[in-house]
Parts: structure tokens; sequence; C-alpha cells
């Protein structure tokens, strides 16, 4: 149930994406210095990972914390942008709503994923994607719909990202990939001859007894 519940989902999410805005959307992200997600838990956890696919072509993407989150509003310009993530995209006195007025003063393009319906976050957003939900908000066991939805969302965009620059991206990850997995396996390696140490001490020590 878990697994259809979440495939259902992913379709759900894809068939409310309208391709205008997914461009426009790409478009903001590619041409930004700096890129935010500004978001609640759990929905900051979705962002840490679109923040780890971003890292992996070279796009710094920033995940404030709710304290730094009005921090961060300030200090964006019209040179970067924000991606708003709420469900309810309603409550403009709390974190993230509140910070929009900010960014919108400073002109900052903002792209935001809330649930269906007419809200605060559609109302001042320069595009939007609509998040799907097939659980209650609030007898629900988990968030496994609109998490899987948000997730949808923000790999499509880093997808998009990542194919239109596609070659340079590949090479840029390719390198880097191999750099880290020779770390890695030095460290594996590593591992396995303490291991191996370990082992010939602990022999030494019975074949002394």
């Amino acid at each position: 149930k878990i697994s259809s519940l979440q495939v259902e989902s992913i379709l759900d999410t894809a068939d409310m994406i309208q391709i205008p805005v997914l461009k426009k959307a790409v478009e903001i992200l590619m041409r930004s210095d700096r890129i935010a997600v500004l978001g609640l838990s759990p929905n900051s956890l979705c962002g840490e990972l679109f923040r780890r696919k971003m890292l992996a072509i070279g796009i710094t993407v920033t995940v404030p914390r709710v304290d730094e989150g009005g921090a961060y509003a300030c200090a964006l310009t019209e040179r970067d942008c924000a991606i708003v993530i709420s469900y309810a995209g309603n409550q403009e006195v709390r974190s993230p709503m509140k910070f929009v007025p900010i960014m919108e003063k400073h002109k900052v393009p903002l792209i935001g994923i809330t649930g269906e319906g007419e809200n605060y976050i559609r109302r001042h957003m320069d595009c939007v994607f609509t998040m799907s939900s097939r659980e209650r908000l609030y007898s629900k066991i988990a968030g496994f719909s609109t998490e899987m939805s948000v997730i949808t969302i923000l790999n499509i965009l880093f997808s998009c990202c990542f194919q239109r620059n596609y070659k340079a991206n590949w090479d840029y990850k390719l390198s880097n990939a191999s750099v880290l997995e020779s770390e890695r396996n030095a460290t594996v390696r590593q591992m396995r001859e303490a291991e191996s140490c370990s082992a010939d001490r602990l022999e030494m020590e019975f074949s002394a007894e």
C-alpha cells in the first residue's frame, strides 16, 4: 500500500506540472547566483536532498535553519532566487511565508511548492508547483504522499538543470566522483589494513599465551 501510494503521488505530481512553469523555474535557477530553499521540516529535509544533488553539478543551494530564514531572505537579491515550500501556503505570519515580503522588496525571483487551491504562495510567487496529497493533513500517520511529491518536483527541477549543460555537468560529476571514490577506496584500504594488523596482534597474543 505504501508503494502504491507513493507511485500514485508521483504520477499525480507529474500530471499537475505545467511545462511553461517548469521552463520558467529552470531559467530562474540557472541564472541565479544563490539558491535558497525555505521550508519547515520535513520540507527542509527534502530540500537537503535537492541541495546535495545540485552540489554534485557545482550549483550551491542553501537550506537555512528556521531561525536563520529571515537573515537569508534579507541577504538575497534579484540575482538570486528562493524556493518556498509549504503545503498550506497561507499562514503569512509563519515561516517561510513571513519572509516573502522581504524577498519581494529585494525583487528576489520566487518559486513556490504548495498544495492545491488558492493561497498566499500562489498570489506571490513567480511560478508555482502543486504537490499531491493522498492523506489527511492532520490525522495521517506520516506524510508519505506529500513528501514524495515534493521530492519528485525537486528531482525534476534538478534533472532539468542537469540537462541544460548535460556534457559539462556529466564531466564535472565524473571528475569529482573519481576523486571522491579514490579517497573512499583509500579509506577502505586503510580500514582493511587496520583490521589485518589487529588480527595479527590478536594472533600473536594467543600464541604468546
